[in-house]
């Protein structure tokens, strides 16, 4: 008899608590969740940026960029080349090569989506002016002759793709061509190419540009070119012994000098206003 209360004693021991357990459980589900604190929220508020105001912004967001302001001019080269491609019978065809390197170095930080854009080496141009580009042979100064490239007249200007044709090399370079050669010393001064291009192009702050200068064939051609900065002069010898051959992949749109085409303008203009007078 002792026994058996014993027993009921104990299984009843065991009832209370699993009920006791079971109470406590369903009372820890109807406990609603606290709201988050003051400073729980201002965490969240500032780490998930895209859901509320811009607070702050992890610096693993930020690039750092490396360019230069303007270039300054290392060497310069002319010489012979063939174009398949390029209109050039009657014509002699030169390369003006410029080999460059940055200046005005600056290194800054930001933030490629808040800020947007793009950065341009070399984007204030040289740092020094060229007065004057002049082409001689034995001492006596010849001019440029512009290709008959196109309808728009020779005063038009476009970049060139050339691949390089050689049993030892191929590659491209971009070649900028103006039919007015008055205008080459700011082409030089202000490359079209640093226009287009991104930091990205630019290897260890150093670059080369390239101008396509075209002669008569039938004439005296250049063996000597002189550049006119403010403080210096370079004069080269132009390599004639020895022709380079490309093939023309590509040219860009040919473009007429602005002034051309606000002369056109103006003169449709006036005919205009007269037919209505």
């Amino acid at each position: 008899m002792l026994k058996k209360k014993r027993k009921l004693e104990k299984n009843l021991n065991v009832n209370v608590l699993l009920v006791l357990i079971l109470a406590v459980t369903f009372a820890c589900k109807r406990v609603p969740s606290q709201p988050a604190s003051e400073h729980t929220n201002k965490t969240h508020s500032t780490h998930n940026h895209k859901k509320g105001p811009l607070l702050y912004i992890p610096s693993s967001r930020y690039i750092c960029i490396e360019y230069y302001h303007n270039f300054a001019i290392e060497k310069v080269r002319m010489s012979r080349v063939a174009i398949d491609g390029v209109p050039s019978k009657g014509y002699a065809l030169y390369i003006l090569e410029a080999r460059v390197v940055g200046r005005n170095h600056e290194t800054i930080r930001r933030d490629p989506e808040t800020l947007g854009g793009i950065i341009r080496p070399f984007g204030n141009g040289l740092d020094d002016s060229i007065s004057s580009i002049v082409f001689s042979n034995k001492n006596k100064i010849i001019h440029p002759k512009p290709l008959r490239w196109s309808d728009k007249g020779e005063r038009i200007h476009c970049n060139i793709y050339l691949k390089r044709i050689s049993k030892e090399w191929y590659w491209d370079i971009s070649v900028f061509y103006n039919g007015d050669y008055s205008h080459l010393p700011l082409d030089i001064k202000k490359p079209f190419k640093y226009t287009i291009i991104d930091e990205s192009e630019i290897r260890n702050s150093k670059d080369s540009l390239y101008y396509l200068v075209t002669f008569d064939k039938r004439r005296p051609l250049p063996d000597s070119v002189t550049i006119t900065f403010a403080k210096k002069k370079m004069k080269i010898a132009v390599e004639n012994s020895t022709f380079l051959k490309y093939r023309l992949k590509y040219h860009s749109e040919f473009e007429e000098p602005k002034e051309v085409v606000y002369k056109r303008h103006m003169e449709a203009l006036a005919k205009k206003r007269k037919k209505y007078e």
